[in-house]
């Protein structure tokens, strides 16, 4: 039978889910800085000559500082292209959890090897940023809820049924 919509989870869990979300999204802002800079620190060494040791410390260190953010910052969307797998559905954190993975694992690769690329910022950056777009998303979603539930306080639980004399 047809019926008001409800909340689906408490509202205790959702603000802790919306809270965690917020907690990744400083891990996440944090390490971008300060791969960022160990980044700056690697373009710049590129162009006036930078000793093969810092330039090797700089890798490691970058590695190192993006390991937080691939592993604990990133963790919705490899936990939301695992959910999507299980159930056979595709969508945006498969790419999503696939790009922060290759480029993560290639940078590594190349920081053992010593030579390449790393783009370790770019990984940051691009959790950091995907992970803003889901605190937006959430924000709205909760502010949808709300503005759900108030419609649904308005609604009377009870009605009566008037035949055509208006009689009960």
């Amino acid at each position: 039978p047809p019926h008001p919509a409800k909340a689906s989870k408490s509202a205790q869990a959702v603000q802790r889910a919306e809270r965690s979300l917020w907690i990744r999204l400083g891990v996440a802002g944090a390490v971008l800085g300060n791969v960022m800079l160990m980044a700056f620190a690697l373009y710049g060494g590129w162009f006036s000559g930078m000793s093969a040791e810092f330039a090797e410390l700089f890798r490691w260190g970058s590695l190192l500082g993006a390991l937080p953010s691939v592993t604990y910052a990133a963790w919705p969307f490899y936990r939301g292209a695992m959910a999507g797998l299980s159930q056979r559905v595709l969508h945006m954190d498969l790419p999503i959890s696939i790009g922060i993975l290759a480029g993560f694992i290639g940078g590594c690769l190349n920081t053992l090897r010593g030579e390449g690329e790393i783009y370790f910022d770019s990984v940051c950056a691009l959790i950091f940023l995907l992970l803003i777009g889901r605190v937006l998303q959430v924000r709205q979603q909760r502010r949808a809820r709300e503005n759900t539930e108030l419609l649904y306080a308005l609604t009377p639980s009870s009605a009566r049924r008037l035949d055509d004399e208006g009689h009960a």
